[in-house]
């Protein structure tokens, strides 16, 4: 009995590491796309990328956060064990390409894994 209650207390925590992994991805989305207007607009070129390609990792931010979300979702309605790995899988592979890619002011990708392993748990 214990056991089942530290595996769903593990699954919460790891859902709510998820979800703050989740904030910070948007947070640091909306920082870049502010940062890319006024650049785009004030003809400042301090940043080293084109607006072109920072809307595609706006974009495939964007996408990946909406799969995370969908995964986190799918954990809190079901409770089969096969589920939560297969979830926590997903996760962690999300929030390892959003690390390499330097989504989410860095900390949102290490909450995502933190919280895809407590899943899996």
């Amino acid at each position: 009995m214990a056991d089942r209650e530290l595996g769903r207390t593990l699954t919460f925590v790891g859902a709510i590491l998820g979800i703050l992994g989740g904030v910070l991805l948007i947070l640091a989305g909306l920082v870049g796309g502010v940062l890319v207007t006024a650049a785009s607009y004030s003809h400042i070129s301090f940043l080293s990328i084109g607006a072109g390609t920072a809307i595609v990792f706006l974009i495939i931010y964007g996408l990946i956060q909406i799969i995370i979300s969908y995964a986190m979702i799918e954990v809190s309605k079901r409770h089969k064990k096969g589920d939560h790995v297969m979830n926590g899988i997903i996760i962690i592979v999300l929030s390892l390409i959003l690390f390499v890619l330097g989504g989410g002011f860095i900390l949102g990708p290490i909450l995502g894994f933190v919280g895809g392993l407590l899943i899996m748990l």
